[in-house]
């Protein structure tokens, strides 16, 4: 839990300063006697209600709250996002933190989480406006951090295609690749962008979109961007209708990836990449009954 520790450690350092009971603070806070405990122990995330009690009670400022979240940083952020189950709880914190330290990347991650737990609650409608109004400050943002980036991956699934191809025209695959930290990040964009170009109804886009993907990937040299360049001109293969060359293609692919790869996560890419292939297949076959010529 982010800095939950130092937090409960910190209200619980205070009410003994003050000579309170625990079962008295709860009383005067409106909590159990059981939920403070909890808070104390870190053992539970705080609520944004919860903690501004305890902030007001204690007539806590910024400065007083330092020590107790001193430990905080973008990496430790991105890290809770990854491990927690409850987004909105997170969010919540963030957005506490953020507006007590007045740090604007507190305020991205609280967006982030937003955005995932309304998807986890099928609330898709929302999740996308989350996602969208992070994209926005992400545009806006003249210095990206590496925390930016990280956390547009986790949101970027859920990105439309118009604003992927925004966020992919502001140049921030050139900016990704000048960091090995973030050539992954820049991969994972990659790929959602061509899996919305597929699902997208203008089959052109992703005629484009396969065009700017190898291009970025001109000056990336691993693995993982090689499996994407060649799934890109399996791709290339299946718009210009020349489906043997494009099944050559991705069976030699998915021969490389097993040798690249341990079993596992082989397994997990090859099937990841059939699944995709297969979706493309479907679109095409609904599409070219009603073009007289194949794409160029």
């Amino acid at each position: 839990m982010l800095a939950q520790a130092h937090l409960g450690a910190y209200f619980k350092q205070l009410r003994l300063d003050q000579n309170l009971s625990r079962q008295a603070l709860a009383k005067r806070l409106n909590f159990s006697e059981k939920t403070l405990q909890r808070i104390e122990a870190g053992i539970v995330d705080l609520k944004v209600t919860q903690c501004f009690a305890l902030v007001n009670y204690f007539a806590l400022t910024p400065q007083n709250l330092e020590p107790a979240v001193a430990e905080l940083t973008p990496q430790k952020v991105f890290a809770k996002i990854n491990r927690t189950n409850d987004y909105l709880a997170l969010a919540e914190q963030f957005q506490l933190l953020a507006k007590t330290r007045r740090l604007p990347w507190l305020a991205d991650a609280a967006l982030v989480c937003q955005a995932l737990a309304a998807q986890n609650t099928g609330d898709q409608q929302q999740a996308i406006e989350s996602a969208q109004r992070f994209a926005q400050h992400f545009l806006q943002r003249n210095h990206r951090s590496e925390l930016c980036f990280h956390l547009l991956t986790k949101v970027a699934p859920l990105l439309p295609m118009t604003t992927l191809t925004q966020l992919a025209a502001s140049g921030i695959f050139d900016e990704a690749i000048q960091s090995p930290a973030l050539i992954n990040d820049a991969l994972i964009f990659q790929w959602c962008w061509l899996q919305q170009a597929i699902a997208n109804q203008k089959l052109t886009d992703l005629t484009l979109t396969c065009q700017m993907v190898l291009q970025a990937l001109n000056a990336i040299q691993t693995p993982e961007s090689q499996i994407l360049t060649r799934f890109c001109k399996v791709i290339q293969r299946r718009l210009n209708n020349q489906p043997q060359h494009a099944q050559r293609q991705l069976s030699a692919l998915e021969n490389a990836i097993t040798l690249l790869f341990p079993e596992g996560k082989a397994r997990w890419v090859i099937t990841r990449l059939q699944a995709t292939d297969h979706h493309l297949m479907q679109r095409l076959a609904c599409y070219r009954p009603y073009r007289s010529t194949a794409m160029n």
